[in-house]
């Protein structure tokens, strides 16, 4: 890998001169390019025609004029591209007609796409049309005016960054591609807090029911509320695989409103989850009204289940199991919570700061619960300092026992 920091402008001057009569590294396939502004003439040394994955990062602000022929040698030079990762683009036009001649001159070959931060004008409609083009990641600034019949026929990874005014509601139904699996949109704008209901409307009417597999939603810095009415669109995806909607707890407050009726409807309407991760990293304000009845659900539902990020209560089954009370766990779960049809093999629970009573004996409770529940469980991921990592090493433990849980 050659930087900046290890060679010098006279060492790329000699390079450059090498390559005035033919390409510098004629087989070179993978190209990587990090560096200031005064390097980027350098680029067109290491072009070749057998390149077919290039990844330049731009970091530099204030040299629009050099990204432009940067990208029109490209475009000559590397006519059979099969993967472009552009960071650092400056939306004008000057860029897009040159993102366009690129786009145009490998539209054959093309599958990976990655622009940062984003796309536009006439390179946005020769995107929607490159016929091999299996992943994209992009921020679409603006569509254009008359959109093609079929946008994207053979995409089947969309990684979407939105802000506010990115047109990405009017985009999603456009979506009728028949082998998109996997969408994922990235969101750090505050003022965007009714994003996650509007992208599960969206998606609903995107005509991607029974092809979509992986969604996943970022919205780390914007505080909006999962809740029944949040949740409810995304039942429609019932081949979904992967369902990933990651919010924001603020440090007074909890943005976690499902309850143990959401997490059933979702446990029937998703059978085939293997990563489920619902709201922000399990926080310590204790409020949820999830129960242990939607941990021992989702087990008899989601067989295929590996991985859960999700807020509940687990005072309540410390307190009941003290109490000697019968109700422990769900009555309509107790006939089959021991048997080994009933319980999906989960590996690995987000629990974050979830509290529960710092009282004798319950680790122990709170480990032989989700033993019971999830046997094949060996990793919690909790905060720093947690009394969880106690209860890790009470499973640690018991599973040294085999009386302690039923047989797999």
């Amino acid at each position: 890998m050659l930087s900046q920091k290890s060679m010098s402008i006279p060492s790329f001057q000699i390079f450059n001169m090498e390559a005035n009569n033919s390409p510098l590294f004629p087989k070179l396939r993978i190209l990587s390019w990090r560096t200031g502004w005064e390097f980027i003439p350098f680029i067109s040394s290491f072009l070749s025609p057998s390149l077919s994955s290039v990844t330049i990062y731009f970091v530099d602000d204030n040299f629009n004029v050099l990204r432009v022929p940067a990208l029109y040698n490209l475009a000559s030079e590397c006519r059979h591209l099969e993967e472009i990762h552009l960071f650092g683009l400056t939306l004008d036009r000057g860029v897009d007609d040159a993102m366009s001649d690129l786009l145009l001159k490998s539209a054959n070959t093309i599958r990976v796409l990655k622009l940062y931060p984003g796309i536009q004008g006439r390179a946005t409609y020769v995107a929607m049309q490159l016929p091999n083009l299996r992943e994209l990641g992009t921020e679409f600034t603006a569509l254009p005016s008359t959109l093609p019949p079929f946008i994207f026929p053979a995409l089947q990874s969309l990684n979407l960054w939105i802000r506010e005014r990115t047109p990405w509601a009017q985009l999603l139904p456009c979506l009728r591609g028949p082998s998109l699996e996997k969408i994922a949109v990235y969101c750090a704008d505050k003022t965007l807090d009714a994003v996650p209901s509007a992208l599960g409307r969206s998606l609903s009417g995107a005509h991607l029911r029974r092809t979509l597999t992986s969604l996943e939603f970022v919205g780390q810095e914007i505080l909006w509320d999962l809740n029944h009415e949040t949740l409810l669109p995304f039942f429609a995806f019932r081949n979904l695989t992967r369902l990933s909607l990651l919010g924001h707890c603020p440090g007074r407050g909890c943005n976690f409103s499902l309850t143990d009726r959401d997490i059933t409807g979702l446990s029937f309407a998703m059978p085939n989850l293997t990563f489920l991760g619902l709201g922000s990293h399990p926080c310590n304000m204790g409020t949820v009204r999830v129960t242990f009845a939607s941990l021992v659900i989702l087990s008899m539902n989601c067989r295929s289940l590996e991985q859960l990020r999700l807020h509940f209560d687990a005072t309540s089954i410390v307190k009941q199991t003290l109490a000697k009370t019968r109700d422990t766990l769900p009555r309509s779960g107790e006939a089959t919570l021991f048997t080994s049809t009933s319980r999906c093999r989960l590996n690995t629970l987000h629990v974050g700061n979830i509290p529960f009573p710092d009282v004798p004996h319950s680790r122990w409770i709170i480990a032989t619960a989700l033993l019971n529940i999830f046997p094949h469980l060996i990793n919690i991921k909790h905060g720093g300092g947690s009394i969880w990592k106690d209860v890790l090493d009470c499973i640690t433990i018991c599973r040294m026992i085999p009386t302690v849980i039923p047989g797999p």
